[in-house]
């Protein structure tokens, strides 16, 4: 299931949900965190944790575990892989693609139950589309730095440094000159294009072509409502034939804003 409606007083930030039994009881156990800081690198710590991690992405391959991803506007990834059975929710902010958060989740299905990209299928959930997505110049400048195809997911790419020959026509002294123009980014198209670097075949990967601020009357967008927006509830598991004599792993990573 993906992106059905609900209200929550959350914080701007989007994030995974808490992991929740099919009874809806919490279920704590062996735990992978991996966080990615921009000073510090990736670093994992594994261990058990009285309380269910939140991050960007989490991995299971318990049976009756759902994981779920709360969006309003960020993409939500959903992946499972029908022959290793393990599931995985992500969630990815302009931060999380730029920090490969996709990849790095197919990367621990790999590590942690031996998965093969090949066989993984991939959902796109409704998110702020590249005709409504705006971000600055900088942006788009941390993107170049980091993947080659990064022009194909803006409208028109700037990163704010370009020359300006008839700057003299807006008759600004030099260094007061207004500041570049916002550029359009479809962080859709950018974690499809991961997706695909990771090894998941085009076929198995499903987008949806909603925009969240482009139809506010069936979804939620936080760029449009603010912070009285609610979230998007995307969630996936794997069925259960009894809740008794359960095992399995469930991990969960961040990235750093």
């Amino acid at each position: 299931m993906i992106a059905s409606r609900c209200r929550s007083d959350l914080t701007p930030d989007c994030t995974t949900s808490p992991p929740f039994g099919v009874n809806g009881s919490r279920k704590n156990g062996f735990v992978v965190t991996v966080s990615t800081r921009a000073s510090a690198g990736a670093f994992i710590s594994v261990g058990c944790h009285l309380k269910p991690c939140q991050g960007d992405a989490s991995v299971t391959n318990r049976p009756g575990l759902l994981l779920g991803i709360q969006t309003a506007d960020c993409v939500p990834i959903l992946l499972v892989d029908p022959k290793k059975r393990a599931v995985a929710a992500i969630h990815a902010g302009w931060r999380g693609t730029l920090a490969r958060i996709v990849v790095k989740a197919i990367g621990q299905m790999q590590m942690q139950f031996q998965c093969n990209p090949a066989d993984l299928l991939a959902a796109i959930g409704p998110s702020i589309g590249g005709c409504c997505y705006e971000v600055g110049t900088e942006v788009a400048t941390q993107f170049l730095s980091q993947f080659a195809e990064a022009p194909q997911w803006f409208d028109e790419f700037r990163t704010g440094d370009e020359p300006n020959p008839i700057q003299w026509l807006n008759m600004m002294p030099p260094g007061h000159q207004p500041a570049p123009k916002n550029v359009l980014l479809d962080l859709r198209k950018a974690n499809r294009t991961q997706l695909l670097a990771a090894g998941v075949r085009a076929p198995n990967i499903f987008v949806s072509d909603l925009c969240t601020a482009c139809h506010r009357d069936l979804l939620f967008s936080y760029r449009k409502e603010g912070p009285q927006s609610g979230r998007l509830l995307s969630v996936i598991g794997i069925r259960s034939q009894g809740l008794k004599g359960l095992t399995g792993k469930y991990l969960s990573y961040w990235t750093s804003p």
